[in-house]
């Protein structure tokens, strides 16, 4: 029948909008999983040789010292993970939302 026809062709076009912001937002995910997941490698990297850092200590000074660099790499690391998560996520919703935009055109 020409009304279903007329439907999918009219339909197309968005239909392929979703598929394809789908895609785009599953591959936006995967990659913020890996970064995710390299930041967390990381952070068990240093959770398991500064401890080793603090009993080679000698004096108080240089376990203030270590424990320093232990905040400061903390909030370091977690300042650059939040930031490169954010960025990921705001080019993934960008980059999934243009097939949308252009197609609600």
């Amino acid at each position: 029948m020409d009304i279903y026809r007329d439907a999918s062709e009219r339909s197309a076009e968005r239909v392929h909008a979703l598929v394809s912001s789908a895609m785009t937002l599953s591959r936006g995910i995967q990659q913020m999983q890996h970064a995710w997941l390299e930041m967390l490698d990381h952070s068990m990297e240093n959770a398991v040789h500064k401890p080793q850092d603090l009993l080679r200590c000698k004096t108080l000074v240089e376990v203030a010292e270590v424990q320093r660099d232990l905040y400061m790499g903390a909030i370091n690391h977690a300042f650059e993970s939040s930031s490169r998560l954010l960025e990921l996520a705001g080019r993934t919703a960008q980059d999934a939302v243009r097939p949308l935009l252009t197609s609600a055109h």
